[in-house]
């Protein structure tokens, strides 16, 4: 006789998604902001030459953590709805099923932040985008637009596909753990 569990396999594995995808938001803003303080406090350092560059680490500090927020808040929530309800992960896969529901949810992920990027980029600019009469929109704009979301795509997937593939494996592997306990 086999036992059904009585919870659904949704409700079952949320826990298991917000937990990787708060793991994702907090590594990603924390992996985000150094980056940036670390780049800036080193390029003045090698401009100014002296220890006075890490005076400008609070002014970056401070610039930083909101765009980062803009870019890891989107991500973890597409990674959390991809392995909670599109592609989630379940102890009974094997390792590339893990793997491809990982790529799932960079993907997924990555489309969300496409999304919210773009309805930022539009709202920055639309007094650009709807001037007032008589002056006709700079089609050049399109191009900043397309070329900006391409850009913040590519980075945000170059930087943030190992987090995300490896957090899908690390919660794989601790449901896994678990199941195999019980």
């Amino acid at each position: 006789m086999t036992s059904v569990d009585p919870k659904p396999t949704a409700a079952r594995h949320l826990a298991v998604a917000a937990v990787a995808a708060g793991i994702i938001l907090v590594v990603g803003v924390v992996v985000f902001v150094l980056t940036n303080i670390e780049g800036v406090v080193y390029v003045q350092a090698k401009t100014i030459r002296s220890i006075e560059a890490l005076d400008y680490a609070g002014a970056v500090f401070g610039v930083t953590v909101p765009l980062a927020l803009w870019r890891m808040v989107p991500l973890a929530l597409g990674a959390f709805v991809s392995f909670w309800l599109i592609a989630p992960l379940r102890p009974e896969l094997r390792v590339g099923g893990a793997i491809g529901r990982s790529f799932v949810a960079v993907f997924i992920a990555l489309v969300v932040v496409v999304i919210v990027t773009l309805i930022r980029l539009i709202a920055d600019n639309q007094s650009s985008l709807s001037p007032s009469a008589g002056n006709p929109v700079d089609t050049r704009l399109y191009l900043l637009i397309g070329g900006s979301l391409l850009h913040d795509a590519w980075t945000t997937l170059s930087t943030t596909f190992l987090l995300v593939v490896a957090t899908g494996l690390g919660a794989w592997g601790w449901m896994r753990d678990r199941a195999l306990r019980a």
